[in-house]
């Protein structure tokens, strides 16, 4: 298949189609801001708030307030079981575990509401439905580091996919499950998972029927996944390569817009920043036209991350202002907090230091009264970088080990990963090579842990620094 060549980008040129911010001098602010004092006005001290640093109270955490969707679905569950209507409660469920995994990092409520999906199959005699709920079932495992529970759950969904003659789905189970081996350290039996899963798809290659293109292209999309963790980044991109071109021929536009991210995202990671750009802003006019404005809002926020990489700072801005815009529009309290951390730093950047302390101060307290840890912990990273790069790293230090702290709480390791390098390379510049060392041992032994050997190269290559 021909490879599918990313949009040009015209960041260099113009708005991205996004509406070029108006000049500084004319811009109206989002936020209420301080009076501007003299040019060596001392720095808030962001994570030195006993407030804002405190831990959330977990037992107590309010999904629908950090996620109005969420809190929709909720009561649409509740209503279409009390109405037996168990083929749309069992939908509302895997959407509402789909949700709690993707947009809160929750697997551990995904598991339970994957697992109340499975109960009402079983109920339904629908075995498809079942494998479905136990597919999911298995990734939200995963994500928790429940391998063993994850292998079985995914190996349970493979054996009925095969029993129902339902191949592309078997695949999907396969290459998820080859991940799984994968985490516990038997690369062999991981790669030959997701190898006769490759090839089982393959085989399936040119089918017509557009409930079929799409069951291929998310077969291919569950492989380049699994390619991406073995770390076969150029096979990973090649199958969702594929996977894009069969929801494009099937007219799948979420499917599209979701693979447009996944590419962008292996683009990001090898630092190709001009390419992902690229396909985040066109994954941004794919959600666009679904009038999804969630999609809508997160292309933004990825697309402005990529601007400010490349120095575009105040089209970053203007990218992380309209995603705040789109979250605030549809009630999500914790994205527009992640959006609002973006801000400041795009602030800072731009010589606008009491905008971008008042953005932070706001996104922090938005995250914690609408209980998310994961967006504190986001905004944590914005408020350390800028800290950093106005040379005060000793409080880039203190906001990196906070958010270390929330990463390890959630069970995140590799925001974990990234924040222990954070603090390394702040008491680095501080001079401090013991405390930069104890840091980077910490993450190296995460990554080991992980299997990441990328991630292990990068942190030798930090020890090598520190000595």
């Amino acid at each position: 298949m021909r490879s599918r060549s990313p949009v040009v980008i015209v960041s260099l040129l113009g708005c991205f189609a996004l509406g070029c911010p108006p000049a500084a001098e004319q811009r109206q602010d989002p936020l209420p801001t301080a009076e501007r004092g003299p040019a060596k006005e001392p720095i808030p001290e962001v994570c030195d708030d006993a407030v804002l640093m405190a831990p959330l109270p977990s037992e107590n955490a309010n999904f629908s307030r950090a996620f109005a969707r969420y809190a929709h679905l909720e009561e649409k569950y509740r209503t279409t079981l009390q109405a037996r209507e168990l083929q749309t409660a069992y939908d509302t469920l895997i959407s509402l575990g789909r949700l709690a995994m993707r947009r809160l990092h929750k697997p551990e409520v995904a598991i339970v509401h994957f697992g109340e999906a499975r109960t009402l199959a079983a109920q339904l005699g629908d075995q498809t439905k079942e494998a479905d709920a136990l597919l999911y079932t298995g990734q939200a495992q995963l994500r928790r580091t429940l391998f063993t529970d994850a292998q079985q759950s995914l190996g349970q969904a493979q054996a009925i996919y095969k029993k129902l003659n339902k191949p592309l789905a078997e695949a999907r189970a396969m290459a998820t499950l080859g991940v799984s081996y994968h985490q516990q350290k038997n690369p062999q039996k991981a790669v030959a998972l997701v190898g006769q899963a490759e090839n089982n798809v393959r085989a399936m290659r040119g089918v017509q029927e557009r409930q079929a293109r799409m069951a291929f292209g998310r077969a291919m999309m569950a492989i380049g996944s699994a390619r991406n963790v073995l770390g076969e980044t150029k096979r990973a991109e090649d199958a969702f390569q594929e996977a894009l071109a069969a929801f494009v021929a099937s007219s799948d536009f979420r499917e599209q817009a979701q693979v447009l991210e996944e590419i962008a995202e292996i683009h990001e990671k090898a630092g190709n920043h001009e390419k992902a750009a690229a396909y985040f802003q066109e994954s941004y006019a794919v959600w666009s036209k679904l009038g999804n404005y969630d999609g809508q809002a997160d292309a933004l926020l990825d697309l402005g991350d990529e601007l400010f990489v490349m120095g575009q700072k105040d089209l970053a801005l203007n990218s992380f202002i309209k995603a705040r815009a789109l979250y605030e529009q549809i009630g999500q309290a914790g994205d527009s907090a992640a959006a609002l951390g973006r801000m400041g730093k795009a602030y800072a950047s731009l010589g606008q230091k009491a905008q971008a302390f008042a953005s932070f101060f706001q996104a922090l307290s938005l995250a914690r009264s609408s209980q998310h840890p994961t967006r504190l912990a986001s905004v944590l990273h914005d408020v350390s970088a800028t800290y950093a790069t106005m040379g005060d790293f000793e409080h880039a230090v203190r906001c990196s080990q906070r958010a270390f702290q929330f990463w390890q709480e959630l069970g995140e390791q590799d925001e974990a990963v990234q924040a222990l390098t954070e603090v390394g390379d702040n008491y680095l510049k501080l001079g401090d090579l013991r405390g930069a060392r104890d840091n980077y041992d910490r993450a190296l032994g995460i990554c080991r842990a992980l299997m990441d050997l990328s991630c292990e190269a990068t942190l030798r290559k930090r020890l090598d620094q520190a000595h």
